[in-house]
């Protein structure tokens, strides 16, 4: 095993870095390298991409070709912003109910009102429903109102999380759909 090196031996092998340097090119291939760039650019040319400006001309090809060099990028950075926009979009918040709306339920455990209408489920040919479960993620008091007709109230929120699952017999494919939704349920409050 080696002894480990001291900064007296790292400063002597800096040194002695420092004092390399290259060897000078020879004359054959610097004539090499400054006949290749001649031609370069004389005979590199390509309908869109070029490496020397091109000579204008009265029908104006030369902003034709250059605008053609980012039509690839432009049409990318479209790609790219509308998949941002479409990976962020959300559903609209639901309306806020009027507070002269009729009560939606008795109490806290009565059933509450219908959910929106969920999108169609696929109706494969050999795809059947297996379960439905809903599970309350949260349950916020937002306060007691007063409704015209009804008297006071309480007003309570739900987020929902509704999961329908639908199995294939016959292939074992299995496809789970998981639907959010928000209730807003108006508990009649009595007086003490």
């Amino acid at each position: 095993m080696n002894p480990p090196e001291t900064p007296a031996d790292l400063r002597d092998l800096e040194s002695k870095l420092s004092q390399l340097r290259p060897a000078p090119l020879s004359g054959s291939l610097l004539r090499h390298l400054s006949e290749s760039l001649s031609e370069s650019h004389s005979t590199v040319e390509s309908p869109v991409f070029r490496l020397v400006a091109p000579e204008s001309d009265a029908s104006g090809d030369t902003d034709r070709i250059i605008w053609l060099r980012f039509l690839p990028v432009a049409a990318a950075a479209c790609a790219a912003i509308a998949v941002l926009l479409l990976s962020r979009a959300t559903p609209e918040a639901p309306a806020r109910v009027v507070q002269n709306a009729p009560i939606s339920a008795e109490s806290p455990a009565a059933t509450p009102s219908p959910a929106p209408p969920a999108a169609a489920p696929w109706t494969g040919s050999g795809f059947q429903p297996v379960s439905m479960q809903q599970h309350v993620q949260s349950a916020n008091d937002h306060g007691i109102l007063e409704l015209r007709d009804k008297g006071p109230v309480r007003e309570i929120h739900l987020q929902i999380e509704e999961t329908q699952q639908w199995a294939d017999p016959e292939t074992s494919t299995q496809i789970r759909i998981i639907q959010p939704r928000q209730e807003i349920l108006y508990v009649p409050v009595t007086p003490r």
